[in-house]
Formats: C-alpha cells, sequence, structure tokens
C-alpha cells in the first residue's frame, strides 16, 4: 500500500482511513479489556481513560429528608355544647373537662346581663364532687358550673388559688325574677345571693334583697 500519491505529495487517502481504523479499534479494545486488566493488577486504573476515576464532586451538601411524619394531625375538637331550655340558653359541656361525672353536666354560662341564684361555692379539689353533688340533690332544679371559662364576672378562681365550682338557680332574664327565686330559697351552705352575668364584667354581688353585698 503506497503511503503517497502518485505525484509523491500528500497521503494516500486509503493509508490515512486504515490508520484512523486501527486507532479506533485500539480504543475499542482498551476500553474492553481494560477494566480487566484493572482487576488483575496489570495496568494503573489511572492511567486507563475513563476507568479508575471518581466523578466530580457537587459543592453541595446532600441533606436527607426526614420520614414522613405518621402521627395525625391535630384537630380541633368539638367541645359538645347544646342548648338546655332550662338553662335559658346556658351552654352544657358534654363530657367535657368541667364535667365531674357525678349525673349532672356541668355549664358554661356567657355574658348576656342575666342573673344567677348562687348556692353554693366548692373550691376544695378533693370534695369538688361530693360537694357539688350535696348541693344538687338539696336544690333539685340547680345547676353547677366552673367559673373559669364562663363570664368573667364569676370569680375565675377562689380565695384559695384553685378551680370554683359554683351551684346556682336560673339563669334568669331580669332581676326581679332572681330576687323572688334568692328569697323563696333557704339558706343552706350560704346565704344565698344573686349574681349578674355583667357584660361589662362587674362582679358586684347583692343580696335577695337586692342590696350590693361588699
Amino acid at each position: 500500500m503506497s503511503k503517497r500519491t502518485n505525484n509523491g505529495e500528500g497521503w494516500d487517502r486509503n493509508y490515512i482511513l486504515t490508520v484512523l481504523g486501527l486507532g479506533v479499534a485500539a480504543l475499542s479494545l482498551v476500553a474492553a479489556i481494560g477494566p480487566a486488566l484493572v482487576d488483575m493488577g496489570i495496568v494503573d486504573p489511572h492511567r486507563i481513560p475513563g476507568v479508575g476515576q471518581e466523578s466530580p464532586k457537587s459543592d453541595e451538601t446532600s441533606v436527607a429528608l426526614p420520614p414522613p411524619s405518621t402521627s395525625p394531625s391535630k384537630i380541633d375538637q368539638d367541645n359538645g355544647t347544646k342548648g338546655v331550655s332550662e338553662l335559658s340558653g346556658s351552654d352544657v359541656l358534654a363530657g367535657g373537662s368541667a364535667d365531674l361525672g357525678i349525673g349532672t353536666p356541668a355549664t358554661v354560662l356567657p355574658c348576656d346581663d342575666r342573673y344567677i341564684v348562687v348556692l353554693r361555692n366548692n373550691k376544695n379539689p378533693s370534695t369538688y364532687d361530693a360537694d357539688v353533688s350535696e348541693a344538687l340533690e338539696y336544690f333539685p332544679t340547680s345547676h353547677y358550673v366552673l367559673t373559669r371559662g364562663s363570664c368573667k364576672s364569676l370569680a375565675q378562681i377562689s380565695s384559695n388559688h384553685t378551680l370554683l365550682y359554683t351551684v346556682f338557680y336560673g339563669p334568669f332574664s331580669t332581676m326581679d325574677e332572681a330576687r323572688d327565686r334568692c328569697q323563696a330559697t333557704e339558706a343552706k351552705f350560704i346565704d344565698p345571693y344573686i349574681r349578674r352575668l355583667a357584660v361589662n364584667g362587674d362582679s358586684t354581688r347583692v343580696n335577695c334583697e337586692g342590696v350590693p353585698l361588699k
């Protein structure tokens, strides 16, 4: 095979193609058997292109995401309040945390300018259920309330810095109705008195005659 053209200048085209073909075949052979030669320890992996070379590292650090939470999302629970006709719009906590589990549901008294007749206040945590049950039994149409969370005109905490349960009659729409009921009520545990569920937060107490108490 001649390396030059007939005029002696330049490379013969067939010769160039043959050399390029041999080069490509040699590279293909190296790529094919290179990994085997590396495994046998015959060839340095860094001397074979594409073998034993690490991929360039990213400057960013990989961060593993935490697994998705399997705990249920927190959902606001309905406190189960409902209107009761004999309470004239007071709300009953059905199984709420204020309930003492004594067979009569605790109530919530909103500030709506009505009146209640207070029959007993209970501030001893160890006897809440017994004291409230006793008062409810003695005054059959009465109800009880945990004052904390009810109208702010009711003491939200006792003088002993404990929660306060109050047994009461009502609520009544007018002072006259409350006064009539108060005057007809026997003083069993305390002298009954009247408390207004004042929208403005007024906590003034009055006796059965309507005279403010200190």
